[in-house]
């Protein structure tokens, strides 16, 4: 009798615990939810989203004195599932006395394929760095969809008049006080 005494009183204090935890509106467990929370979710007539599910990807522009230009400095891409694409970065040469910058992302016939030089705001210290900088854009994606900066772009070039080849990769161009400086972009993709 002792044993079913205890089974109950064991099983009792099982169901007020889990009760009593279960009170509280936030989750005692924390588990791993992914985001499908995209801010551009369309529903479609019969009220289903149509989630657009990307690669988490990453990519960098290595920026290296002598062989890119003055500049040197890293800037990270970074593309979420929902195909937005985070840019961010920092300078730490090539930037003293200058008073202008420009940044565009170009195809291999310095076509521009975004200006993204309002957005990311790159400020030129006193020391010939920069401040960092970071910009979320929802209209630029790195896999997600064929027009992906880590795809390359192909077409008519605006200054040889010649259909482009072909290269494996965009780039990102800084213009600082109109001196260019050309890193490629390269990246990885991840699934998650």
């Amino acid at each position: 009798m002792n044993k079913l005494h205890l089974t109950f009183f064991v099983l009792s204090l099982l169901i007020a615990v889990s009760a009593a935890l279960s009170i509280d509106h936030e989750p005692s467990v924390h588990s791993y939810v992914k985001r499908n929370n995209c801010p551009f979710v369309k529903r479609d007539i019969l009220s289903k989203r149509n989630v657009k599910k990307c690669h988490c990807t990453l990519a960098r522009s290595i920026f290296v004195p002598k062989k890119t230009g003055p500049i040197k400095g890293l800037v990270i891409y970074a593309q979420d599932e929902c195909g937005s694409t985070t840019i961010t970065g920092l300078f730490s040469r090539g930037f003293k006395n200058v008073k202008s910058v420009k940044v565009f992302i170009v195809d291999s016939c310095d076509r521009i394929l975004y200006n993204v030089t309002k957005e990311l705001d790159i400020t030129p210290t006193n020391y010939g760095d920069t401040e960092p900088f970071s910009h979320k854009f929802d209209e630029i994606n790195l896999d997600c969809g064929n027009d992906g900066i880590l795809f390359p772009q192909t077409g008519k070039s605006p200054l040889n008049k010649r259909n482009c080849k072909r290269a494996p990769e965009n780039d990102l161009v800084v213009e600082a006080d109109d001196k260019q400086n050309k890193a490629a972009i390269m990246g990885e993709s991840y699934t998650t």
